[in-house]
C-alpha cells in the first residue's frame, strides 16, 4: 500500500494523523512510522502536519494576499548547510521550543562527509522539512552575465535533489527550491518562475531577514535578533531567512534564534513548514 503525495489528499492524511496498516487478509501487513517520509515528500509524517503549501507562499511573496484565516504564520528558513557545528545547535533549539523549520540544503554539503549525511537524516527525522539550494551556489554558473541559465540552474537543483535522495531514500523528493542569492536579484526572473511552476517546482524568496550572512562578521546575536523582527514588520506571514553554515556567523545565528522564536511565540504566530 502507498501513501499518495497529493496535495488535497495530503492534507487530510495529515489533519488525521493516520498511520496506515494494510489488511492482512488481503496484503503483506505494512505499517508506517510517523518518521517515515512521505511518499514523494519532503518531510516526515509526523513533519506533515506542520507543513503548507509552498506554491501559495511563493504566491504571497510574489503578488501578496496572505490568505486571513490561517492566522499570523512564520516559516523559519535556513541557507547552506547541513554543517557539523551550526546545523546540530540550530535542531537542539528547534527541538527545545518544540519548533518545525525548513532547510534549503546544499548537495555539495550534503556529500562531503558521512557525517554530513546523518545530519540531513537527523534533521528530517525530527520533522523538520528538506528544501533544495542547489548544489553549486555558483553565481557565474548558474547566472552567467547575470542571466539564468535554466538548463545549469535545473541541472544544478537535480544534482543536489539526487544527493539527497541517495541519503534519504527513494521515497524523498522536494519541488521547494531557493535559487543562490534569490530570483530576483538575476536577469530572466519572470520566465524562470512560469516553467519552474508549469514543472510543479515552488521558488521561495523570503520577507525577512537576521542579516546573518552579510559580511559575516557580526558577533552580537542581539543585532541578528533586532533585524529579524524590524524586517518581519509583524506582517500576517513571514518567510525568514537564517542560515545554519559552517563557522563563526552561524554560531552566532544560533545564538539569536531563541530569541527570534520567543518574540513570534509571545505574539501568537504559528511555525509552518514548507512542501
Amino acid at each position: 500500500m502507498k501513501i499518495i503525495m497529493k496535495i488535497g489528499f495530503l492534507s487530510v492524511l495529515i489533519c488525521l494523523g493516520v498511520i496506515f496498516t494494510a489488511s492482512a487478509s488481503n496484503f503483506n501487513r505494512l505499517s508506517y512510522s510517523p518518521q517515515d517520509i512521505m511518499e514523494g515528500g519532503n518531510t516526515t509524517i509526523e513533519g506533515g502536519r506542520y507543513a503548507y503549501d509552498s506554491r501559495k507562499v511563493q504566491d504571497y511573496l510574489f503578488k501578496g494576499g496572505y490568505p486571513k484565516e490561517r492566522g499570523k504564520t512564520i516559516f523559519l528558513t535556513f541557507d547552506d548547510g547541513p554543517s557539523l557545528d551550526n546545523t546540530p545547535r540550530v535542531l537542539d533549539i528547534l527541538k527545545a521550543n518544540d519548533v518545525k523549520a525548513t532547510f534549503f540544503v546544499l548537495g555539495s554539503n550534503v556529500e562531503k562527509s558521512d557525517k554530513h549525511k546523518e545530519m540531513l537524516k537527523r534533521t528530517i527525522s525530527e520533522g523538520h522539512a528538506i528544501a533544495n539550494h542547489g548544489y553549486s551556489h555558483s553565481y557565474s554558473y548558474l547566472y552567467p552575465g547575470r542571466y539564468i541559465s535554466y538548463e545549469n540552474l535545473t541541472s544544478d537543483m537535480n544534482r543536489s535533489n539526487e544527493i539527497m535522495k541517495s541519503v534519504l531514500g527513494e521515497n524523498f523528493h522536494t519541488r521547494v527550491w531557493r535559487l543562490p542569492g534569490g530570483l530576483r536579484s538575476w536577469k530572466k526572473q519572470d520566465e524562470t518562475l512560469e516553467r519552474l511552476n508549469s514543472e510543479d517546482f515552488s521558488v521561495i524568496e523570503w520577507s525577512a531577514i537576521s542579516g546573518d550572512a552579510e559580511g559575516k562578521k557580526i558577533t552580537d546575536p542581539t543585532i541578528l535578533f533586532e533585524n529579524a523582527i524590524k524586517t518581519g514588520y509583524d506582517a500576517s506571514c513571514i518567510v525568514m531567512l537564517m542560515h545554519d553554515f559552517a563557522g563563526p556567523a552561524g554560531e552566532v545565528s544560533s545564538q539569536a534564534l531563541p530569541m527570534i522564536i520567543n518574540y513570534y511565540k509571545e505574539r501568537g504566530y504559528q511555525f509552518r513548514t514548507l512542501y
